[in-house]
């Protein structure tokens, strides 16, 4: 094997050369491949300042760099350094900012400011404000022959920096407070439970993810309606039951018993923070945990809350009342599946099939059996199904039946 470098200067490119040896471990032969680069040509000191200047020829591009740092001057200085080396194609060339001076600021920056109104006076009152950004980058290479270094500079300003941003442009702690008052929960402000009940369809979990992923959207993405510049979000990930990285997103459907959860956990990135490398100050996360945001209810039912309320219907000690007694399975079934409606109340309902078994090897049959005076019942075996398809719950259950008593002598 053999490796060779020929280093790229401001004159020419430079190559890479390698020769690399694969050994069959089996047959033990072996084959030879050489591999071949280039090494992009260096930008001059000029042409270093030619392609620094490009990134900052009009005011759009000076914006854009303001905008992606939220107006937060330190994620900013980054930023437009971290560019201009980039742009520069050459290690060899340093850039910073221009010192300042007792006159001149190598870096100049005012942001916005929105108009006051706090307290009733004239003098406590104050109009909003444009911003304006100026600095100067130097450009320093060392001579070719090792004696001292030559320089150029770079001059940008951006006169004007609209008003209107002002209350956008936020630090990342107050960009996550603003985020968390949308989508947690308070004592008194129920912004998050608000947030779902605006999904297309109650209850539903791909609904509501979808309903607090649009007012993100709008918060952060959407130019007209954006409250804060130089921001994303994204859905944090975890590992899902199949061992696939899923959204970090969790909605427990309310049911007849309990209300809806929701427990999730988000990420929201300062752009400029991130585009610059900085290891600090660039994402923050948000997370709820088993928010309570929709309220049980009966329309909620599931089909394993309306088996325990049929399950508690004609019991040996709260049999279902009649006027009179079923006489049969077949009456009894009738019976028994408007005692079934009184207790279904999900919506739409779920449908519930009663069904008279017959007997056969290995099943044992619903039967039906009344006492001598006909003041009680008792049907067995008693086949239900709730639901249809793959998701249906079957069960067989005992049912009793007792006369009503009659009310108009039963205080005598």
């Amino acid at each position: 094997m053999s490796f060779e470098k020929d280093p790229a200067t401001t004159k020419a490119a430079g190559t890479i050369t390698a020769e690399i040896q694969v050994k069959d471990l089996v047959t033990g032969e072996s084959e030879k491949a050489t591999v071949n680069g280039t090494i992009s040509q260096l930008s001059s000191l000029s042409e270093a300042k030619e392609a620094v200047a490009g990134l900052f020829d009009n005011d759009t591009k000076v914006q854009a760099f303001v905008d992606k740092s939220s107006g937060q001057e330190a994620v900013m200085k980054e930023l437009i350094k971290k560019a201009a080396v980039e742009a520069a194609n050459n290690k060899a060339i340093t850039i910073d900012f221009k010192a300042d001076t007792d006159t001149v600021k190598g870096w100049d920056y005012k942001a916005p400011k929105a108009a006051t109104e706090d307290g009733g006076t004239e003098t406590s009152r104050a109009a909003a404000e444009a911003g304006s950004l100026k600095f100067t980058l130097v450009l320093t290479k060392p001579q070719d022959d090792g004696n001292g270094s030559r320089s150029m500079s770079v001059t940008v300003e951006l006169k004007s920096i609209s008003e209107t941003n002002a209350g956008k442009y936020v630090s990342l702690a107050d960009a996550k407070a603003k985020i968390e008052a949308k989508v947690t929960d308070g004592t008194d402000d129920k912004s998050l439970s608000t947030l779902v009940a605006t999904a297309t369809t109650p209850n539903d979990a791909d609904a509501i993810k979808t309903a607090i992923e649009g007012e993100l959207d709008k918060t952060i993405k959407t130019d007209a309606s954006k409250e804060i510049i130089g921001y994303s979000w994204a859905w944090a990930k975890k590992t899902g039951e199949d061992g696939k990285e899923v959204d970090d997103f969790t909605y427990t459907p309310a049911t007849q018993e309990n209300n809806g959860k929701i427990s999730f956990k988000l990420e929201l990135t300062l752009e400029g923070a991130k585009e610059a490398g900085m290891t600090s100050g660039v994402t923050e996360t948000i997370t709820v945990t088993d928010a309570e945001v929709v309220d049980k209810a009966d329309k909620y039912q599931t089909a394993e809350e309306l088996k325990a309320k049929i399950e508690a219907i004609g019991t040996t000690t709260a049999p279902i009342k009649a006027a009179t007694v079923p006489t049969d399975a077949t009456t009894a079934k009738t019976a028994l599946e408007n005692a079934i409606k009184e207790v279904n109340k999900a919506d739409p309902a779920v449908t519930v099939t009663v069904e008279n078994v017959a007997a056969a090897e290995g099943v044992t049959g619903t039967t039906f059996e009344a006492s001598e005076d006909g003041a009680t019942g008792a049907y067995k075996n008693v086949k239900i199904t709730i639901g249809t398809g793959e998701s249906a719950v079957e069960f067989t259950h005992d049912f009793n039946f007792a006369k009503q008593e009659d009310s108009s002598s039963s205080g005598s």
